[in-house]
């Protein structure tokens, strides 16, 4: 064999190895974005869930409001709940749409600059969750008293101040396990693979 005809079948081998390279680094790279597209569903699931149940509180409240047209003293606990849920409602909705730009995006740089955007929008929405609870629950009391049992929550303080303290402890336990359990996990799941699709981008 000449030196030409190996110089060819080196180029030619040559060729098909960068050729099955490209090839396997695209299908490595739809695999991680695959991997994310999962991870930003889940992320999805979660805000539906706290839409409905938004959704599901706004409804209750509506229906309440003959009762607390009635229950001046109460009005006041009743729009701070009304308000609150609202709030929740349309943040949910935001968060869907970024968490749907990050999902639907190609360009790799564009949604890590989303996807940190996510995550620090998440982080935020974690401490405002702690920071609000305890005025969500504190209003909630004694306007689900006075819906459900009628009269005055406030006649049985000493019953429900301790209830009101172990439901704000467990509701923070929980709120802080889901976030890191979940939300920020998948988050940073999200961010891990996009450093890889691009380290394979870079070669």
């Amino acid at each position: 064999m000449d030196i030409d005809n190996m110089k060819q079948m080196w180029q030619q081998y040559d060729a098909e190895l960068k050729r099955s390279n490209m090839i396997n680094e695209k299908l490595m790279q739809k695999i991680l974005k695959d991997r994310s597209s999962v991870k930003a569903r889940n992320l999805s699931a979660y805000e539906y869930l706290s839409l409905a149940i938004c959704g599901i509180l706004i409804v209750i409240f509506v229906a309440m409001w003959p009762r607390m047209a009635q229950t001046p003293d109460l009005q006041w606990f009743y729009f701070i709940d009304l308000l609150l849920c609202a709030v929740g409602l349309n943040w949910n909705i935001y968060k869907l749409g970024l968490i749907n730009k990050v999902d639907s995006n190609d360009s790799v740089v564009d949604m890590a600059a989303q996807v940190n955007q996510l995550r620090m929008l998440t982080i935020r929405e974690k401490m405002w969750s702690i920071v609000l609870m305890p005025l969500l629950i504190c209003c909630m009391v004694p306007v689900l008293h006075n819906w459900i049992h009628g009269g005055s929550a406030f006649d049985y303080l000493n019953a429900y101040i301790p209830r009101i303290v172990a439901g704000y402890v467990i509701a923070v336990v929980l709120t802080v396990w889901l976030y890191k359990r979940f939300l920020l996990k998948d988050i940073q799941a999200i961010s891990d693979n996009l450093r890889e699709i691009d380290a394979l981008k870079r070669g």
